[in-house]
Order: C-alpha cells, then structure tokens, then sequence
C-alpha cells in the first residue's frame, strides 16, 4: 500500500513539474519585472520565485537582488549570494559581477579578495567590461597584495577597449599624473577624450584642465570652458569651483564677478571647501 502512495506522489510531483514550463517560466519573469516596476514586490517576489525554482536564469538574479535590497523580504545577503550563484553558473555576468563585489566588499562579513577576483574575472569574460575595470582598480590600489600598475593598466585597457568609460578615464589618469607609467599628456589627452565621448563627468573635467593648461594640446580657453559646463551640468563641484576661479580672477576670459558669484555659490553648495575662501576674497556677496 506505501510503495503504490509513493509511487501517485512521484507520479503527482512529476505532473505539476511537468505542468510549469520554460514558456511559462519566462511569462512569469516578464509579469513579475512588470509589477516590479510599479513597486509591487509582494507579486514581484512571488512570480520570480517560481521562475527562479524552475531554473530561469534572470529570474533567480532579480530574486538574489531583492533579497539583497530587503523588498519584500528581510535583507539576506546569504540568501542573495545563493540565488546570485545559480544565476551566476548559468553565466548570467551581473550576477557574476555583484558576487565579486560582496566578496570584495565584505558584504557576507569577510572581505575575501581572491574570491572577488575570481568572480570578477568570470564577469568579465562573460562580457562586463566594469568587472574589467573593478580588478584594475584592484591592481591599482593595492586591494590583492602590493600596488600593480602594469597590471592595472592591463585590465583597464582591456576593458576600456570595450567601451568601458571609467576603464578610459582612468587610462588617461595614469598617464596624465604618471602613476605606474610614464608620463604622456597626450595619451592622457586620447583617453580623456574617449570618455568624454560617453559624457563622464571626471574626464570632461580633466579635459578641461587639460585645454586650459595646454598640456597635450594647444591651449584653448573655449573648449575648457565648454568641458567645464558639460562637467557642471553633472553637478560636479570641481567643475563650479574652475568657472568660479575663471570669471572671478579675469583668467583666460574677461572679468566677470556676476558670473563668478554664480558658480561659486553653486560649488559652496556642494561643500566644496575652497570655494568659501574665494567668496571671501573676492568679497561675492556684493554682487
């Protein structure tokens, strides 16, 4: 009588896992991005649940981030590392690429930067042209071991090549101040201009100063002041400071203590330091 029970409950577990298929498992995933949108993560978590159960790759990353993020569910980052490293075998990058970042942040408690590199590397040959840029950064900061340069420069122009525009800036960093590498302001200038191209805040700035100083290039007042205003549309306080500076001391451009005013008292609003002594000096409050 047990042998024919189990035998209708094996025949039962087989029907409904026949019942749910890939087709099925996909429309679930696709419904449960949609609630997600509207912030609806009770539906959300219940439709990637199933999917995720059922081995749908993008289902079971969403699921890991949710119980990363706590929606819907307490914040579970052991949790989230199970469900990330399914999807993560299943060669899902950005699930490969957040597990390098708990286990290099120490998300799980202990920073394990062999792991992080592991993962990272698996991101990066998948196609995440960041995880490139992350173990560069690793390299370049001394997160493995002792300060590595050539090979910082390595990941980075690997991923940079991919169209990774930190990887570009940071590229362009190295050879502007010569940090590990020689120095060449007109590589620096080549790099620059390459992640200025994708808008990145950090190299419109040093373009800038780049076209400003005239190092790399031939001097052109215009076009770092054009690079400036692109860096100060993304609200960069650096970028505020250097127009400030510009119009306030008359340099490279005319005189004007208005316009200074204006873009000094946006850089004091972001808490940038040296602003407040030029308003000071410059006595800015009278206009």
């Amino acid at each position: 009588m047990k042998s024919i029970r189990h035998t209708l409950i094996a025949i039962l577990i087989i029907c409904i896992s026949g019942c749910y298929s890939e087709e099925q498992a996909k429309n679930d995933f696709k419904e449960g991005i949609s609630f997600y949108k509207t912030n609806d993560f009770e539906q959300a978590f219940s439709l990637f649940s199933k999917a995720a159960e059922y081995g749908d790759r993008d289902a079971q990353y969403n699921l890991g981030m949710m119980h990363f993020k706590g929606e819907f569910t307490e914040k579970d980052p052991k949790q989230a590392l199970q469900w990330l490293t399914k999807a993560a075998e299943q060669g899902d990058s950005q699930a490969q690429y957040i597990i390098g970042y708990f286990y290099r942040y120490g998300v799980l408690g202990t920073k394990d930067p062999a792991q992080a590199l592991n993962w990272l590397k698996k991101a990066f040959e998948q196609g995440s042209p960041k995880a490139g840029y992350a173990i560069g950064y690793m390299f370049q900061h001394g997160e493995l071991g002792e300060k590595d340069p050539k090979k910082a420069l390595s990941w980075f122009t690997k991923a940079a090549e991919q169209g990774d525009a930190d990887s570009q800036f940071g590229i362009g960093v190295m050879y502007a101040y010569g940090g590990g590498v020689r120095k060449n302001s007109k590589k620096a200038v080549e790099w620059y201009q390459k992640a200025v191209e994708q808008e990145h805040l950090g190299a419109q700035y040093a373009l800038g100063l780049m076209y400003f100083n005239g190092e790399g290039v031939f001097r052109d007042t215009n076009q770092a002041i054009q690079l400036f205003k692109k860096a100060a549309k993304q609200e960069s306080p650096h970028a505020f400071h250097q127009l400030g500076v510009m119009y306030g001391y008359g340099d490279q451009v005319a005189k004007d203590l208005k316009q200074s005013k204006y873009w000094i008292q946006k850089a004091i609003d972001k808490g940038y330091k040296e602003s407040s002594k030029v308003w000071d000096r410059l006595e800015l409050w009278r206009y």
